[in-house]
């Protein structure tokens, strides 16, 4: 229930953002998506106040994310894909280094981009993303069908045609950032990274 409730409302949320003024372009360009809808429910009232109102949502799926990450990180390090001191040898604080590490990481690259506008970090981030997703789903299908009788403790509503559904569009995200672009630096710096990792 709680998965078909976050579809329901993350599509929601989508579609309502994308019908404010301007559309879908306008809201591609903002910093806080939500700050639009905080502008027209409060008319009048100076821009800042609609992005410090949006600002406890982006942290929340800050906390969304780092634990996440910080599990991936400690599971890279344990199996020496990535660096041994990503993990912490205390069982209760195994996940601290990755929280640190990751964190340090993303405030690096926080600094690089208010440093210097033109680079398109975000662009990186995206396809990283998009390419993570697709893996995930490919991943998914293959342990549906090779290990169809193991427990699980989860079982997706949607299952393989859903997973199926969801690679087809990020595959088209992927589409989009390779071909409406001015510049390929972004997928340039991607495959660059892609590469070490795979030499490492």
């Amino acid at each position: 229930i709680a998965v078909a409730v976050l579809f329901v409302t993350n599509m929601l949320m989508m579609f309502v953002t994308a019908s404010q003024p301007g559309g879908i372009i306008a809201t591609s360009r903002l910093d806080f998506v939500m700050s639009v809808g905080f502008e027209r429910i409060f008319p009048g009232s100076p821009k800042y106040l609609a992005n410090l109102l949006a600002l406890p949502a982006q942290i929340a799926v800050c906390f969304g994310m780092i634990l996440p990450y910080s599990k991936l990180l400690h599971a890279l390090g344990s199996s020496k894909t990535l660096p041994h001191c990503l993990i912490c040898l205390k069982d209760k604080d195994k996940h601290n280094n990755g929280v640190i590490i990751g964190s340090l990481f993303g405030f690096m690259l926080c600094i690089v981009q208010h440093s210097d506008p033109s680079i398109r970090l975000y662009n990186i981030s995206l396809l990283a993303g998009f390419v993570t997703y697709v893996s995930q789903l490919y991943f998914f299908i293959v342990m549906r069908y090779k290990y169809a009788t193991s427990i699980r403790h989860f079982n997706s509503p949607f299952g393989v045609i859903g997973a199926v559904y969801a690679i087809v569009m990020f595959l088209f995200g992927v589409v989009s950032l390779l071909s409406f672009q001015s510049e390929y630096l972004s997928v340039i710096v991607f495959v660059g990274i892609w590469l070490l990792l795979t030499v490492y």
